[in-house]
């Protein structure tokens, strides 16, 4: 009875994994995506020095940092799922 426990719990992680590795996939092209738009803003800011051009710049800074700290913590959880797969496949 505890193989087939096992054998659904790796079933279940295992998805778990493919959706959190298809959130970091997401999250790594909004990144990609971002950095180009926060390049344009802080240029932007710099060249029109308006309150405006500051604000957005500001803005995809923000974005850009929440990206960044949604990316770490993926990683996080994928690291600790990737772990304990392991853990039940070795026994």
């Amino acid at each position: 009875m505890k193989l087939f426990s096992n054998e659904k719990k790796l079933i279940s992680l295992r998805h778990t994994l493919e959706q959190k590795r298809e959130e970091l996939r997401i999250t790594k092209d909004q990144i990609m995506a971002l950095e180009e738009e926060l390049d344009r803003s802080r240029i932007d800011s710099l060249v029109s020095e308006t309150p405006m051009a500051e604000r957005i710049w500001h803005d995809h800074q923000r974005h850009m940092e929440a990206y960044v700290r949604d990316k770490t913590a993926l990683e996080a959880q994928i690291d600790e799922l990737e772990k304990r797969y392991r853990e039940l496949i070795i026994g």
